[in-house]
């Protein structure tokens, strides 16, 4: 969902923060119950959470949490986005504040759970067309 400056409230960094924390954590969790069944295989799997920037609300910030799934012949890295905010005039990202530029934010989720589902979805789909 986009949303413009003036849409950003407390509500939605919250939101925002929740989703990131509960992502950073899960990432151990994938680690240890995907890389075992990974190893079984003689594949390797990794995850990781990223955040670039230090305010939500502050171009430039994305936030994400990201798997790669690897063996000798397969390779996939999947990365589920969270929380982009960019500066925009006239729909092109920009790096300068120019006038008529606006602040927008990009929520690719609504909830952890969205990226949860999506995740397994990928590492089934990718063990499944071993």
């Amino acid at each position: 969902m986009k949303y413009q400056s003036a849409d950003f409230t407390d509500d939605l960094r919250r939101t925002i923060e929740s989703i990131e924390t509960k992502a950073e954590e899960h990432v151990g969790l994938l680690v240890a119950k995907y890389r075992p069944l990974f190893s079984e295989r003689n594949l390797e799997f990794d995850a990781g959470f990223d955040r670039e920037g230090m305010d939500p609300f502050t171009p430039p910030y994305r936030s994400s949490l990201s798997i790669g799934m690897f063996g000798e012949e397969e390779e996939l890295i999947h990365t589920a986005w969270i929380w982009q905010c960019d500066r925009e005039w006239m729909g092109i990202s920009v790096s300068r504040a120019i006038p008529g530029s606006k602040i927008t934010g990009l929520l690719f989720v609504q909830t952890f759970e969205e990226i949860q589902q999506e995740l397994k979805e990928t590492v089934e789909e990718f063990l499944s067309g071993l």
